[in-house]
């Protein structure tokens, strides 16, 4: 571990000196003078290198348990800090490498959001419709009133199943149970409020999006995000799935949970739900499921 000054940085100062500079949960891979080399290309700021500001915030976080994982962080596309931190596993005693995979949780949500304005661009989909125009089997109430764009922006009223099921979801196994059974909670889930008249954070609306992603598209939200959505962001290793992931997924203090796993090349980014998600390993690769939990 880096050696630490006596002052310790404010969070509001290492933000400063991130600026616009991308920082992706990942391995790490302190390499300061190759980033600086080369005619033309901007000087890594000092405190953003080893043993300089964010590098000490980091630390010092990770330190005080306020902090477990691991951080990649690029200058201008450049890796110039990489480090990693805390336990992958407690119960296993597995540390976390610039390897190990993480679930990104509603991070997953963004992928979703990606697939559903690409579909509209492409005029399969519109934010005005309503959902019943694309999916079948909900209660008149919901199908005729709850629109895309509502389900986007959490103020269709939907609640969330994830925390609602009583642990059910857990106990699925594959990409085609989840997709099965999880439309049937969905369908039958009661609404908190009228669509439109309210906001409320909702893992159901997110999931339910999977669906009319489905039906529009004519594959299964999986395949479509793979295909649509990974695969043109240069994520081509990443990949999701509704079983129980690989053992060395990061989960402190508990035991893996099920969900997809990803692979990425500068950036750590994956995640899982409950019942099924993305997971990503830093520096490279990561996985999806019908919705990730906050």
């Amino acid at each position: 571990m880096t050696s630490l000054r006596p002052s310790r940085p404010s969070r509001r100062a290492a933000l400063r000196m991130l600026g616009a500079i991308p920082v992706a949960a990942g391995g790490v891979l302190a390499r300061p003078s190759h980033a600086q080399a080369g005619a033309g290309r901007q000087p890594v700021p000092a405190d953003l290198l080893p043993g300089g500001t964010l590098d000490q915030l980091i630390a010092q976080t990770a330190a005080a348990d306020g902090y477990s994982g691991t951080v990649l962080l690029l200058h201008h596309g450049r890796p110039v800090l990489s480090r990693t931190y805390g336990m992958a596993n407690q119960q296993l005693s597995l540390p976390n490498r610039p390897d190990t995979i993480f679930a990104l949780g509603s991070v997953t949500k963004i992928f979703t959001g990606i697939a559903i304005a690409r579909l509209v661009q492409q005029g399969k989909l519109a934010y005005h419709e309503k959902l019943g125009t694309y999916l079948d089997g909900f209660p008149a109430e919901i199908a005729g009133a709850v629109t895309i764009h509502q389900l986007l922006t959490h103020t269709a009223g939907m609640g969330d199943v994830l925390r609602d099921s009583g642990g059910l979801i857990h106990t699925w196994s594959s990409e085609a149970e989840v997709t099965t059974r999880l439309l049937e909670l969905l369908r039958a889930a009661p609404l908190l409020f009228a669509p439109g008249t309210g906001y409320a954070y909702s893992n159901n609306g997110y999931m339910t999006l999977a669906y009319v992603v489905a039906a529009a598209s004519g594959q299964t939200f999986y395949d479509y995000v793979r295909q649509h959505v990974f695969r043109p962001a240069g994520m081509a290793p990443t990949s999701t799935t509704a079983t129980s992931g690989p053992s060395t997924v990061a989960s402190p203090g508990r035991t893996p949970r099920r969900g997809p796993v990803a692979r990425g090349s500068t950036t750590s980014c994956a995640s899982r739900t409950s019942a099924t998600g993305p997971v990503a390993r830093s520096p490279p690769p990561l996985t999806w499921s019908p919705s990730s939990r906050r």
